[in-house]
């Protein structure tokens, strides 16, 4: 990873754990950011190592968060979307094995403005 994101993704990483602190008041976030960024500015290989375990953990964090946000919202949106509609119509599809024939007749003319726009 190139040194001028490493050095802003602990940057970042220290920014959040003062947050931390001064939200949940929690005393050894202070000093694991001080910890964080002196090592750091010190090391350029272990701020590198941290920037990738981190890009790893967010890859990761991302895998899982995008399917835990796509089945809320099937089951919360979708679901009953679906539901209601199946209650409150009549096999719109024509799915189902009552007809004769699947053949929809349409009665009606088709003139020249039909075809001048199909979209």
């Amino acid at each position: 990873m190139k040194t001028a994101n490493a050095s802003a993704t602990l940057l970042v990483i220290c920014t959040g754990l003062l947050v931390l602190h001064v939200v949940c008041a929690w005393p050894w976030a202070v000093y694991a950011a001080l910890v964080l960024g002196l090592l750091g500015i010190l090391s350029h290989s272990f701020s590198n190592a941290v920037a990738t375990i981190w890009m790893k953990l967010a890859y990761g964090m991302s895998l899982i968060s995008s399917s835990i946000v796509l089945g809320i919202v099937f089951y919360l949106v979708l679901l009953p979307v679906a539901l209601v509609a199946r209650m409150f119509t009549k096999d719109p599809l024509m799915l189902s094995r009552n007809y004769a024939t699947y053949f929809v007749k349409i009665d009606k003319t088709v003139d020249k403005k039909d075809l001048e726009k199909p979209w």
